[in-house]
């Protein structure tokens, strides 16, 4: 694998992507940051992507953005690319994307649902 970007952090110079998310795994929040950082900009244009498919306007896609971004920062050190019950394992990048489309859609449904309670709150006291 690649050597991580030197612009990145000058503690991370010279890492490989596994020996930063190794450093992730063991606790180390720098290197987590590290890793979000790298894959910041793909996770925001697949972000803007889904809002703008779902029609939002421009404050609830970055509403969005940042719930997902914040979701994707807590899955790093969650990831395990090797699972018995796994023949092919997904790579950092795919399972921070499937993290992110899934966060994407719970804030979209949630984001619904109190829209939905709203309208039925205001309907109540009209």
């Amino acid at each position: 694998m690649d050597r991580w970007e030197e612009g990145t952090d000058p503690a991370f110079a010279g890492l490989s992507e596994e020996e930063l998310l190794g450093l992730a795994q063991q606790g180390n929040w720098r290197a987590a940051n590290a890793l979000t950082m790298h894959y910041y900009e793909e996770i925001r244009e697949l972000v803007a992507r889904l809002a703008q498919r779902a029609g939002l306007q421009a404050a609830d896609a970055e509403d969005a953005q940042q719930q997902v971004l914040v979701a994707v920062r807590l899955a790093i050190p969650r990831y395990r690319p090797a699972r018995d019950d796994v023949s092919r394992p997904c790579s950092l990048r795919t399972h921070l994307h499937q993290v992110a489309t899934r966060r994407f859609h719970n804030v979209l449904k949630r984001g619904c649902w109190v829209r939905r309670r709203e309208r039925e709150m205001w309907l109540a006291a009209a």
